[in-house]
C-alpha cells in the first residue's frame, strides 16, 4: 500500500525506515530527485533540500518579476517607439531608461526560479520554463538597447 506525502510517495516499509530513524525525509528527498532535477539545482545554486516556505512566497516573487518585465516590455514596444514621438519627446532615452529596468527585470526573473526550486513547489518546472522566455525577451531587450548606446 502506498502512503501519499505532500512531496512524494512512501512505500510502508519505507515509512517504517522513517518513523525508526533509519532514513531521514531529507536523505529520501535527494535520492528520489531526478538527474534534471539535480542539475537544475545545481546551476540555480539551490541546495538538494528545501526549507519552508510559505505557498504565497514563489507566487507573489512570480507575480513581481513578471510585472516588472512586462513594464519593460511595454516601454520597449509601446511607450518608446509609438507614444514619445506622438508627445514630441525624444527617444534617445529610451535605452537610458530600458537598461536599469531590463536588469532589474532579470535579477527578480532569476530570483524568482530560485525560489521556487527553494520551495520544492510542484510548478517549478513548468514556471522555470516561463522564466526562461520572459528572461530571453528582456536580455534581447537589454542586448539591443545597450548596442543602440555604443
Amino acid at each position: 500500500m502506498w502512503l501519499k506525502s505532500s512531496v512524494l510517495y512512501f512505500s510502508d516499509s519505507l515509512w517504517g525506515d522513517l518513523m525508526s530513524n533509519k532514513l531521514s525525509v531529507e536523505d529520501k528527498l535527494v535520492s528520489e530527485r531526478s538527474y534534471a532535477d539535480k542539475v537544475a539545482r545545481k546551476i540555480l545554486c539551490v541546495g538538494n533540500g528545501s526549507c519552508p516556505v510559505a505557498k504565497k512566497d514563489p507566487q507573489k516573487i512570480f507575480e513581481t518579476s513578471m510585472a516588472i518585465s512586462a513594464l519593460r516590455c511595454i516601454l520597449s514596444y509601446v511607450v518608446f517607439p509609438i507614444i514619445t514621438p506622438i508627445i514630441g519627446v525624444s527617444t534617445g532615452a529610451a535605452p537610458i531608461i530600458g537598461i536599469p529596468i531590463a536588469i532589474l527585470a532579470l535579477y527578480f526573473d532569476v530570483m524568482g526560479i530560485r525560489r521556487f526550486w527553494i520551495a520544492n513547489h510542484h510548478l517549478r518546472w513548468p514556471i522555470s520554463f516561463i522564466y526562461l522566455a520572459v528572461i530571453g525577451l528582456v536580455a534581447s531587450l537589454l542586448i539591443t538597447d545597450i548596442r543602440s548606446i555604443f
